[in-house]
């Protein structure tokens, strides 16, 4: 059946649109639609449309309601951002002033943004300003939008995430029983999310976001900026003391943690990011103060306080009295550091953690032996800075400033930095100390545990690979042998101690790495022969009278050779002469 166009009375064949008001067909040419426009019409089946003839009254004046029509069902489904803020603007600030203004045209149409921005500035009493104040305003509002997205990554403030959508994240807050679209950014997930996974699901519909209020000049000019930006794809973040609306209600018990304000130190942010990933405090606020009535308020309380009382939830070191360790705590753990509030929260909740992160049983082994490698050489780290606890005895040689201790100290503000915000200083440091013990827990699931077999094999199979027992071969190259190694050691009581290390590198030569004396230590238990280090290649092959040798570092601790039994010799040799040397 044919349809003619209701415009040039030709048939509707291809390209057209169906008017839902006047049920006439016309070519989408005819009613000057872009091709923009014809695929959302055609793909949206909630949009209907209303032709050019249908929205304008007999007498060919502008009819806005008739106009609107087509917006609002549009809307209908698109959230009430649209039908509450957008249409309403429209109508007072270009329709019903287009009426009453003389100022503006009566011929005006509203054909693109540029009309309705102009529109919108007239009725604000816009005024221009000086480019470099406007460069000020916009970079605090930048700010602010900074502080509302590291909020978002632990809870801070009174926003939500909705669900999200590819690039888009929408920022939304409860009203009554509807839900108004406050902001919308365009940045990937992994811009936004840290590597530890908090916030990082599919479904962010109850994850809370951060807010703070926007003063001065920004509370000004916000309303103006927001208005203008309608009908862009910028849409500005709304502070809950700039609405009428009331907030939004809880839908459970909000958890706070408190702890003290000024300053923060390493203990008190892992401490406060260990509490963060048990499903109680999950979603709970953050409270940095040294008022003891607003600590009192808190469900848990770390690093003030002067209290610690597990069965009042309160865990400060501060306190005289306190002497604290983790062996006292737990007696059969052997370490004897005094606590922090970092060693408090982990002793009391870190094995639930581990098991979480790992996705394994609070009993089991994997969960034990992880727990206490953490402890070891991530936590306890924290607990003796803190608490003031030398590593060593004597001036050292040099000094380390790049420990987590000293980074998390350098994410506190300035001591001339006017109006810095300390909340978002504290989450930053969350943000470094979190990535760093995830990264940490992930590491011994991943790569640590694994290679514990393989130094098992090796030391097992030792007296086959030499009668001596002091060289084991890896048969993996690269993985972390040091603390499996002197572990194992210890436990099975092995004399002689292991001299060597033998595996194969990348490039498929070998590689004889000598054993310290002590993890973390640069002395060896037997160097490589002295005449051979910091020689090279032919001249070490001629030197030692070993083919295929490729290096010994110019410290002894690490040589390479072609093959495996070129590295093999290099080892037997440097025992060899220790032998001849002892007798």
């Amino acid at each position: 059946m044919a349809h003619p166009c209701g415009n040039c009375s030709k048939n509707c064949t291809r390209m057209c649109v169906f008017c839902e008001k006047c049920e006439t067909w016309f070519h989408q040419k005819c009613q000057k639609l872009t091709k923009d426009q014809f695929r959302i019409l055609s793909q949206t089946k909630s949009c209907d449309f209303i032709c050019t003839q249908c929205c304008h009254t007999k007498d060919h004046k502008f009819d806005y309601d008739l106009s609107i029509s087509r917006l609002e069902a549009y809307a209908s489904k698109k959230g009430p951002y649209l039908t509450q803020k957008v249409i309403p603007t429209i109508r007072d600030y270009v329709y019903n002033a287009r009426k009453t203004e003389s100022r503006i045209p009566l011929q005006w149409k509203n054909n693109n943004c540029e009309s309705i921005n102009h529109i919108l500035k007239l009725n604000q009493d816009w005024k221009p300003e000086k480019l470099p104040e406007l460069i000020n305003k916009i970079h605090k509002e930048i700010k602010l939008q900074e502080s509302l997205v590291n909020g978002a990554l632990y809870g801070h403030g009174d926003f939500e995430l909705s669900s999200s959508n590819g690039l888009i994240i929408s920022w939304i807050r409860s009203i009554g029983n509807e839900v108004a679209t406050l902001a919308r950014i365009r940045l990937p997930l992994s811009r936004i999310f840290d590597k530890s996974g908090i916030l990082a699901s599919s479904n962010f519909s109850h994850n809370r976001i951060g807010n703070r209020d926007i003063q001065g000049d920004v509370t000004r000019l916000l309303p103006i900026l927001q208005r203008i930006l309608i009908f862009t794809n910028i849409w500005l973040p709304v502070s809950k003391h700039m609405t009428s609306s009331p907030p939004a209600k809880k839908a459970c018990i909000e958890m706070k943690i408190g702890t003290h304000n000024g300053s923060f130190h390493c203990d008190e942010v892992l401490a406060c990011f260990l509490l963060k990933q048990l499903p109680t405090y999950k979603d709970a606020e953050i409270i940095r103060t040294r008022d003891q009535k607003v600590l009192d308020t808190c469900d848990i309380v770390v690093d003030v306080g002067g209290i610690f009382d597990p069965s009042k939830n309160r865990y400060d070191h501060h306190q005289k009295t306190f002497t604290e360790t983790m062996k006292s705590l737990l007696p059969t753990k052997k370490w004897t550091t005094k606590l922090s509030s970092a060693g408090l929260v982990y002793c009391h909740f870190g094995k639930d953690i581990v098991a979480s992160i790992l996705d394994k049983g609070l009993t089991d082994p994997i969960t034990e032996t992880i727990f206490d490698k953490v402890y070891e050489h991530f936590v306890e780290e924290i607990d003796a800075i803190d608490n003031g606890v030398n590593q060593f005895d004597g001036e050292p040689r040099y000094q380390i400033t790049t420990t987590l201790s000293n980074r998390v100290r350098n994410c506190n503000p300035n001591w001339n930095e006017e109006n810095a915000d300390e909340m978002v200083c504290f989450l930053k440091a969350m943000r470094v100390v979190g990535d760093e013990f995830m990264d940490r827990v992930l590491y011994y699931k991943k790569a640590w545990l694994p290679a514990r077999q393989l130094v098992v094999d090796a030391i097992e199979k030792r007296k086959e690979t030499d009668p001596s027992g002091e060289i084991m071969v890896l048969s993996s190259g690269g993985c972390p042998w040091r603390d499996h190694l002197f572990d194992i050691e210890q436990e099975q009581d092995i004399t002689p101690s292991i001299k060597y290390v033998i595996y194969s590198d990348n490039n498929g030569n070998w590689r004889v790495q000598c054993v310290p004396v002590r993890i973390g230590s640069f002395e060896n238990r037997l160097s490589l022969l002295s005449e051979w280090q910091g020689v090279r290649d032919d001249a070490l092959s001629k030197l030692s009278g070993i083919p295929g040798c490729i290096f010994v570092h110019a410290s002894g601790f690490i040589g390479g050779n072609k093959t495996y039994e070129g590295a093999m010799e290099m080892a037997r040799k440097t025992m060899k002469d220790r032998d001849s040397k002892a007798s």
